[in-house]
């Protein structure tokens, strides 16, 4: 019986240094196909293209003026305007005062009757008089002394009295109302009795207005008056300086 033949192996093809590797390309595994690379960043959804000729599409529709969603605020060419209109007596732009003459019909018209109404009152006086920062409305120097200028000053005191000494040394350094000799009484009326005797001899050495008025007041008080009583019997002799210490003290 003959023993069953062993195939033999089919001969390695041999080839040429350099010659290129024949590919099987009937067994290779068939080729996946590659999806396309998405333009969207991941999880932020679709990104809207700008129109040809459009320009680039703008980054923010938050209004200008207001607050987006992180807390800051948008800048506002209308914010400054708007502000000064709010500081605007009246809440009315162009309603500004500019001379003495209308700052004095303003400030005499406006109430007192609550704190918010006091407040408001305060800082039209600081805009309108200022406080030496150069920054008023009414300058010092051609005002000083013009009578319904004093007088804006007395009212001023009258409405914030703690404050009444520092404005008194304002007026004193400037000169405003030297010659008005209510200025010297108010000061008398909101000092100590010492102090009113010494504010009461400035006015009588500086030659104030009435001066009379001031010698007699510094007479009494020197003899031990007080200064309230002696001006409510003199006073309605002098009706002027009264109506000037009346303006300076708010309306009930």
């Amino acid at each position: 019986m003959t023993p069953p033949m062993t195939p033999i192996a089919a001969p390695r093809a041999s080839r040429t240094r350099g010659q290129p590797v024949e590919v099987d390309k009937e067994n290779m595994p068939p080729a996946s196909k590659q999806l396309p690379a998405s333009s969207t960043p991941i999880g932020k959804g679709a990104v809207p293209s700008t129109p040809a000729g459009k320009g680039t599409p703008a980054l923010s529709s938050t209004p200008q003026g207001a607050e987006r969603g992180d807390g800051i605020s948008t800048p506002n060419p209308q914010s400054r305007r708007q502000r000064a209109a709010a500081a605007t007596p009246g809440g009315t732009t162009g309603a500004a005062p500019k001379s003495l003459e209308e700052w004095s019909e303003l400030l005499i018209s406006l109430p007192t009757a609550t704190a918010t109404d006091c407040a408001r009152l305060e800082r039209l006086y600081e805009r309108a008089l200022g406080s030496g920062g150069g920054n008023e409305e009414l300058e010092v120097g051609e005002n000083k002394d013009k009578e319904s200028y004093v007088a804006l000053w007395l009212r001023r005191i009258m409405l914030d009295p703690d404050e009444g000494t520092s404005y008194t040394k304002f007026m004193a350094k400037w000169h405003i109302g030297r010659k008005v000799g209510a200025v010297y009484i108010l000061r008398a009326m909101l000092s100590p009795p010492d102090k009113a005797i010494k504010a009461l001899r400035e006015g009588v050495d500086q030659a104030a207005q009435p001066l009379k008025l001031l010698q007699d007041l510094h007479t009494r008080v020197t003899a031990g008056e007080k200064v309230k009583s002696v001006c409510a019997e003199l006073l309605p002799s002098y009706p002027a300086v009264a109506t000037l210490l009346g303006a300076s003290e708010p309306p009930p």
